[in-house]
């Protein structure tokens, strides 16, 4: 309703995520996606390190949209984030047609992107093996995913925290996920821990 008032808060909060860099976690999923053994990524995060740890952006399923991106909600033309300064009019993104842009990600109140959920239980209901890594998975439709596994499908979790889906984990590495993840590359061959 505001999108001056939104615009001034948000920036800044998207200007920060170019100061992260792909940690152990996200390696280790690129480096199962460079041996084939990586179907997809279903992820609630927002900042695009999956695609820069060397994953391809074709396997990765962003529930919660991107801040690498610019959207129309009126046309629905999409921008790179990278053309947010080139776009600005005064003190805000527009679009070509003339409305106000906002950034691609899903906001309190938005319903998840269609497409990325329908993707991600297709992913999750060919799987032979889950990996959950690094979320609680308290919040929902996305906490919900790991039910569309097969009932054959191994499940493996991989988090510092309980996960609502621990229960049903063959497996459970608990702990820092960059140092699990780590370990798992360095004794899979991957890279030195």
């Amino acid at each position: 309703r505001d999108p001056e008032r939104f615009w001034a808060f948000y920036r800044r909060r998207l200007d920060m995520a170019d100061r992260y860099e792909p940690n152990p976690g996200h390696t280790f999923l690129a480096h199962l996606a460079s041996f084939s053994k990586l179907s997809a990524v279903v992820t609630q995060n927002i900042e695009g390190l999956h695609q820069a740890s060397g994953v391809d952006a074709a396997l990765v399923h962003e529930e919660h949209g991107s801040v690498r991106e610019l959207e129309c909600l009126s046309c629905g033309e999409r921008f790179p984030w990278a053309r947010l300064d080139e776009l600005t009019v005064g003190t805000l993104p527009v679009c070509p047609c003339g409305e106000v842009l906002k950034p691609a990600v899903v906001l309190f109140e938005e319903m998840l992107p269609e497409l990325a959920v329908e993707r991600s239980i297709e992913a999750i209901g060919g799987c032979d093996l889950l990996l959950l890594i690094g979320s609680s998975l308290v919040v929902y439709p996305a906490a919900g995913l790991p039910g569309y596994r097969p009932a054959e499908a191994g499940l493996a979790v991989i988090n510092n925290e309980p996960t609502s889906w621990g229960s049903d984990a063959d497996v459970w590495l608990s702990g820092d996920i960059a140092e699990q993840c780590g370990g798992l590359s360095a004794g899979l061959g991957f890279a030195k821990a």
